[in-house]
Parts: C-alpha cells; structure tokens; sequence
C-alpha cells in the first residue's frame, strides 16, 4: 500500500486534478482507515469529472453508519457505469450491498437475466455487485472469462473490506493466476494482504 501510495502521490504532483489518481488515492486511504482524507479526495475525484467516484463515497458512509447516504452514493456510482445492465440495477445492488434481502434478490434476478443473454464482454458492475451481494465465487467466475467492462471497478474491490469475502476464497489462488495477476505478484511481490506460500501459491486474509 505505502508503495502505491508514493506512486499516486507522485502523480498527483504532476496533476492534481487528475480524477482516477484522485479516486485511486481515495481508496488507499479507506483501506488505511483515513475516512476523512478518502472522502476529501473521492469528493475532488468526482468535481473533477470522474462520475463514479460516488461508490468511493459509499465506502466512507457505510463506515461511518450512514447507511442511506451510502445506498444514495452506490446507487449514483454505479449508475454511471451501469447503462448497458437492466433497469433497476444500481439502486438494487446498493441496497441489496447494504443489507436489504429483498433488493439483494431483485439485483441477482436481474443479473441472472443480464447472464442469459450472453454478453460478449460483461459489464465491470456485474462481478463486482456479486462481491457485494455475497456470490463472491460467481463474481470471481466471471473475472476469469477475461476482461469486463469497467475492470477498474472489480479488481480494486478486492482489496477494500468489501473484498475479503472474495480474497479468502480457497480457490482465490488459482483464480489469480488464471486471470493474469499471478505474474505480477511473482515479480513484485504480493498485495499487502496476501502472503506466499510457495511459488504460484498464495494466501490472502
């Protein structure tokens, strides 16, 4: 994380208005417990264009209780990345996220009809909804097709508390290095959350 940070950090030297860094550096700091310096930063991300930001915003107000401010924040995130997925979609998978059983099921009933048809690249919000509506196995199913949509919204995820269902999957391991992520990890070292076991073989917590 401190690594990324510096390299954020740096290029927000060089742009300070740049929205995806501002985003990006928004969701280190929620991973670090800043909540105040991720709401500062997401809030600059969206003034500066980056329509999403607004599931960064959610993060901040769900940790901090407030729970229809961060259904009202999802809802508004995902809209804006969610225009080729049923009608409904955004504002069902942010209550269904945020603990209403009713809305969890009407978001996976429209994903399962958004499935049937087939699409030849999934939508980035259907994986990551999965995360969030407790099919942690079926949103990781999906990343190993190859590429979605919106990858900047998953595979971050993952790594933010709302991932740890899907990070500490047993089979995560193989995910990763099927999808790609395993090279990285080898040459770099592993996420901040995850340790090596042996070669090709990781643990994340």
């Amino acid at each position: 994380m401190q690594r990324a940070n510096r390299i954020l950090d740096k290029v927000l030297t060089i742009d300070p208005m740049y929205p995806n860094g501002l985003n990006w550096r928004g969701l280190t700091a929620f991973a670090e417990g800043d909540l105040d310096l991720a709401e500062r930063l997401a809030r600059r991300s969206r003034d500066a264009g980056l329509a999403h930001a607004g599931i960064s915003l959610s993060y901040v107000a769900e940790a901090r209780g407030q729970r229809e401010e961060a259904i009202a924040q999802l809802t508004s995130g995902l809209s804006a990345l969610s225009l080729d997925l049923p009608q409904g979609f955004p504002e069902a998978t942010a209550r269904g996220a945020l603990g209403d059983v009713e809305a969890r099921d009407r978001a996976l009933g429209l994903i399962k009809t958004y499935l049937a048809a087939r699409p030849a690249v999934i939508s980035g919000p259907v994986p990551y909804a999965l995360m969030r509506l407790g099919r942690p196995g079926e949103a990781l199913e999906l990343l190993e097709r190859g590429p979605s949509g919106n990858d900047s919204l998953p595979f971050p995820t993952m790594w933010l508390p709302a991932g740890r269902p899907t990070r500490t999957l047993p089979e995560f391991s193989e995910a990763a290095r099927r999808i790609g992520l395993m090279p990285v990890w080898e040459r770099e070292g592993p996420p901040d959350r995850c340790q090596r076991e042996r070669p090709g073989k990781y643990v994340c917590r």
